[in-house]
């Protein structure tokens, strides 16, 4: 995982004192104490998907503590709300919403799940 090294305090109580990757982008469980594993990087590449077609950091706050606490209710309204063309297509939010979703068993199995979805919607679009 290419990122960077970031240590909470306020986590070493409940487990890992340190985390590998820029918290703008790693998955939920990583942040809870799981192992990183292709859901987690399916999700880092749903961020990544995101902040490409919003032209915004999804998770972008002041500092690594508000970061932390918007991990919490993500993407809750902020897709919606954010969402600008080609995001407003109802098969891109679905995948995206897949993509992020909280519970890494709902997220694509594997990167070429991913690409296969992309394409029938693309095969889709005008």
């Amino acid at each position: 995982m290419i990122g960077e090294h970031t240590t909470l305090p306020e986590l070493e109580a409940s487990g890992p004192s340190s985390l590998a990757g820029s918290l703008l982008y790693l998955a939920p469980e990583l942040i809870e104490g799981a192992s990183m594993s292709t859901a987690s990087d399916i999700y880092g590449a749903g961020m990544i998907a995101v902040e490409l077609l919003t032209g915004t950091s999804p998770r972008s706050r002041v500092g690594p503590r508000m970061t932390f606490a918007a991990l919490q209710d993500f993407p809750g309204s902020w897709l919606d709300e954010a969402a600008v063309a080609p995001c407003r297509e109802p098969r891109v939010l679905a995948l995206l919403r897949r993509l992020l979703a909280r519970d890494p068993e709902r997220r694509c199995s594997c990167a070429a799940e991913v690409a296969a979805e992309i394409e029938i919607i693309g095969a889709g679009l005008p």
